[in-house]
């Protein structure tokens, strides 16, 4: 029997990375004919994984666990006969890289994802000090870097911290959207959740209308009207959350660009929200119009990363009923059904 190609996929926990980030990779090499491995932290099922390997890593580098997840992965690494092992996260970046050097020594390929360097053009010099050597000792045992430092840097860009609860809606600003009602969500938590952020992208007549409300009501530190932008899926990458207050929809395209992106949503109950929002599931359904009802589904996620990851897990299986191969092969069933007719 010929053995299957294997791949590794290493991060410092399951929920906060691999539900959120990776899925669709998994998916893919699994459909490629390998059989996918994952070494991680935490107790959590993962879709499209053959194997769970259970690492004891600590987000804290210089935790004693560490060492012990050093040698847990070692002797998972060579135990077996991976054709690449992919590092993410900047613990499992470093254990892993360290602990494949004998196997890619006899051919394994060894890849890092550096989801954003703490050195930078601008950054302190302490951290180019600290990280920058780490980083340059490392890259010996790296056959490939991928850098994803241009979606990291856009929170810096924009002038956000990496503590900020960041909720966005793309949309035109029109009464329908009812952008009015996630402002007013910000102004009733701002207290409570210090941090938050709402970005509204978009165009249209009440812009003007936004901006003033926005000044109006102080909030020019938690609201960005950031008008037309071409850089959603970047955005989209750098929040916490997707939103929507429309009195009625089709079916959102920005919602499903969202759900792709591992997002879960907090959105009015209409027409064509609710065609993609699970309440409780993938996320948040509330009255429409009802302010009290969103501010406590935002309050509610903004104070649970493990809820927003889970939804946002289930976010990106759903969608995937409406990606181009499932819409396809639907309306293959359509056409067949019209020529038997």
């Amino acid at each position: 029997m010929i053995e299957k190609r294997k791949v590794l996929f290493i991060a410092t926990e399951d929920q906060g990375h691999i539900m959120k980030f990776h899925l669709p990779y998994l998916k893919e090499f699994q459909k490629a004919g390998f059989e996918v491995h994952v070494a991680c932290a935490g107790d959590q099922e993962i879709p499209y994984c053959d194997r769970k390997i259970s690492i004891p890593f600590h987000r804290e580098p210089l935790r004693y666990t560490n060492f012990l997840a050093y040698k847990k992965l070692k002797q998972a690494v060579e135990s077996d006969n991976y054709e690449i092992i992919h590092c993410h996260t900047p613990v499992g970046g470093v254990l892993g890289r360290l602990a494949a050097r004998k196997v890619r020594r006899k051919g394994t390929k060894v890849m890092y994802t550096a989801h954003g360097f703490h050195f930078f053009r601008g950054s302190s010099r302490l951290s180019w000090l600290l990280y920058y050597p780490v980083e340059k000792f490392l890259s010996r045992w790296t056959d490939c870097l991928v850098s994803i430092e241009e979606q990291c840097s856009l929170r810096r860009e924009l002038g956000l911290s990496d503590d900020a609860f960041v909720m966005l809606l793309a949309a035109d600003y029109n009464r329908n959207k009812n952008q009015k009602l996630l402002i007013r969500t910000v102004e009733a938590l701002k207290k409570e959740v210090p941090e938050i952020m709402l970005l509204l992208v978009g165009e249209g007549v009440l812009a003007t209308e936004y901006r003033t409300m926005v000044r109006d009501l102080n909030l020019e530190d938690h609201v960005r009207i950031l008008g037309f932008r071409r850089d959603i899926c970047k955005l989209l990458k750098a929040s916490d959350l997707a939103v929507s207050g429309s009195f009625r929809e089709g079916l959102p395209v920005f919602l499903m660009e969202a759900m792709a992106t591992g997002l879960p949503i907090v959105a009015t109950d209409c027409r064509g929200n609710r065609d993609l929002v699970i309440d409780g599931k993938n996320g948040r359904l509330v009255g429409i119009d009802s302010l009290d009802e969103f501010v406590e589904a935002v309050k509610q996620l903004s104070s649970s990363k493990e809820e927003r990851h889970a939804m946002g897990a289930e976010a990106l299986q759903a969608v995937c009923l409406y990606n181009q191969e499932a819409v396809i092969e639907e309306m293959r069933g359509v056409y067949r059904a019209c020529l038997t007719e």
